[in-house]
């Protein structure tokens, strides 16, 4: 659940990323009133300012298009699949993190690919079709992909709540004294 809604904060901020960065600079500091997005060239005309109605048919949307789908190489052979995306804090998406090897998940690694180096493309039929030029080779030479962890908890402090005191006893919140 917690990663759906990663997912799906991540696609937003995919896609209001760029249409926020090729915005008119901020007025000077000295205005209160913040600036009216621009909808963009395919947002319907009932759409109200700095709201977007509907994807546009060069739009992506990470969780239906991008994640789980399918990479070919070079030579147009499936190389993996997408399984995440590395986004800068100011939501610029880095890298497409792709799983590589393995059958069915097992035994296979994650390699981070610049997102840049993705050629996405959608034909006449709504089938989206992305491909690199890293071959599977190429990727499964790569080094794996190793996401942030976050820091071990701390040990409770010692006479510190639900810590033990001096002589064994358990300060209180731990029951026993």
């Amino acid at each position: 659940m917690l990663t759906r809604s990663l997912l799906m904060t991540a696609a937003a901020i995919l896609f209001l990323g760029p249409a926020l960065a090729a915005e008119d600079p901020a007025p000077p500091a000295s205005s209160t009133q913040a600036p009216a997005a621009t909808p963009s060239a395919s947002a319907p005309e009932s759409a109200k300012p700095g709201f977007i109605a509907e994807q546009g048919k060069d739009q992506w949307l990470a969780s239906k298009n991008l994640i789980g789908a399918k990479v070919g190489g070079p030579d147009n052979q499936t190389v993996g699949s997408i399984n995440d995306l590395l986004m800068e804090k100011n939501g610029t998406v880095l890298a497409a993190v792709i799983g590589v090897g393995g059958f069915l998940g097992i035994g296979s690694k994650n390699v981070a690919v610049p997102f840049k180096s993705l050629e996405l493309s959608r034909d006449a039929d709504g089938n989206d079709k992305i491909a690199m030029r890293f071959s599977k080779d190429e990727l499964q030479q790569a080094p794996d992909f190793k996401p942030l962890m976050p820091p071990p908890p701390q040990a409770p402090v010692a006479g510190g709540p639900g810590g033990t005191r001096p002589g064994g006893a358990t300060a209180p919140g731990g029951k026993s004294q």
